[in-house]
């Protein structure tokens, strides 16, 4: 059931056109069971919304970062899945995540997101996020909104 589930999240991702999304999840795809041990040992903890035996997003908390993170990576990363935005999913993700990013011990918590993407700005602010600087993207250059909790 769960990996039927997976699979639809991946393929709602790809028919909205989001390659490089979905990209993240093949693995997942292709294997599934191996997918969920790599997730097991992985020093990020992943998490799924589930709603009506859906998988409506999903949720990765770092509880540590690297020196390269410190910069450019956040505690908390975040997917809803296209066909589910704009329903309040991404809050809750994140809501549920801070939650218990405190409960792991993390005080600070960064979470970023492209400048260019307002849903993300909206869902970061309502939750609390305080803007702390804006820095370019490593990968692609754009603006990069680094925000703490």
């Amino acid at each position: 059931m769960h990996a039927e589930m997976f699979r639809d999240f991946v393929a709602d991702c790809e028919t909205a056109g989001e390659k490089d999304r979905a990209a993240n999840y093949l693995a997942g795809v292709a294997d599934f069971g191996h997918y969920l041990e790599t997730l097991k040992t992985s020093t990020q903890r992943t998490f799924w919304l589930i709603n009506d035996s859906r998988m409506v997003g999903v949720v990765r908390i770092r509880p540590e970062l690297d020196a390269d993170g410190e910069t450019y990576d956040e505690h908390i990363g975040y997917d809803v899945r296209p066909s589910f935005r704009r329903r309040g999913y991404g809050g809750a993700l994140l809501t549920m995540a801070l939650a218990k990013a405190r409960r792991l011990g993390l005080r600070r918590v960064v979470v970023t997101c492209l400048g260019s993407n307002a849903a993300s700005v909206r869902t970061i602010e309502r939750c609390g996020g305080r803007l702390i600087e804006v820095i370019s993207d490593k990968e692609t250059g754009e603006p990069l909104n680094r925000y703490e909790f």
